[in-house]
């Protein structure tokens, strides 16, 4: 079990302390009901994502009804650094959730793209290992 609520005063953003509140978005088409209390870090996830070299989504199955997730997604992932990881982790096992994702990257991201049916405590050690302390991110 991770308690991440005992973590959020040991964090900080721009010099200072965060609130305390975890925030969940539900998976859902129409996002605009949240659109004002957190359009800031829509923001940020599009920056970040057009930026990013190595993306890791644990835990996340990518529902049909999830629309602006694949808008975000596609949008953000168009940027002056080419990706070079793309990897997946749920332990959904049927297929789907794969499936979806790789309709989402399509073709061409072979190479970069792996799904890993596991569950979100494999994943973390997964990334760990690949990405060992003092080891480069390249």
């Amino acid at each position: 079990m991770l308690d991440v609520s005992k973590q959020f005063p040991n964090l900080q953003h721009c010099g200072k302390s965060l609130e305390p509140k975890p925030f969940l978005v539900p998976p859902t088409w129409n996002k605009a009901d949240h659109h004002k209390v957190i359009d800031k870090v829509w923001r940020k996830a599009a920056v970040e994502l057009t930026d990013a070299e190595y993306i890791f989504i644990i835990g996340y199955s990518i529902p049909e009804t999830d629309a602006f997730f694949r808008l975000l997604f596609s949008l953000g992932t168009v940027g002056p650094s080419p990706l070079k990881r793309l990897w997946v982790f749920n332990i959904e096992g049927t297929g789907e959730t794969e499936r979806r994702f790789r309709s989402l990257v399509g073709p061409g991201a072979g190479s970069i793209f792996k799904y890993f049916p596991e569950s979100f405590e494999n994943s973390l050690s997964g990334v760990r290992n690949l990405f060992p302390k003092g080891r480069s991110w390249s």
